[in-house]
C-alpha cells in the first residue's frame, strides 16, 4: 500500500508540475487511498509549492458528485479514448 500511494502521488505531482500555467492555484483532491490524505497533501506541497504560489489550505480533500469529469475521463482512459485529452509525456 506505501508503495503504491507513493507512485500514485509522484505521478499526481508531475501531472501537476506539468499543467502549472501561472504561479496560484488550489488543489482538489479526491482521496483514493483511505486515512492517507494528510501524507498526500504534505507531498504534493512539498514539491509544488516550490514552484508556483500554494498554501497547505490550498490543498483541499473533496468528494466528487457522480458522474464526475474525474468518472468519465477514468471511463474514456479505461477504453483507450484519448481524443478529448492532452497527453503529457512524464520522465519519472
Amino acid at each position: 500500500m506505501r508503495f503504491r500511494l507513493r507512485f500514485h502521488t509522484a505521478v499526481v505531482i508531475e501531472l501537476i508540475k506539468k499543467a502549472v500555467k501561472n504561479n496560484e492555484l488550489s488543489i482538489q483532491m479526491c482521496n483514493d487511498f483511505d486515512s492517507h490524505f494528510h501524507e498526500i497533501k504534505n507531498m504534493i506541497y512539498d514539491h509544488i509549492s516550490k514552484i508556483a504560489k500554494l498554501k497547505p489550505e490550498d490543498i483541499l480533500q473533496t468528494k466528487f458528485s457522480k458522474p464526475s469529469f474525474i468518472d468519465l475521463a477514468g471511463k474514456d482512459i479505461r477504453k483507450g479514448e484519448f481524443k478529448d485529452y492532452n497527453i503529457v509525456k512524464l520522465d519519472i
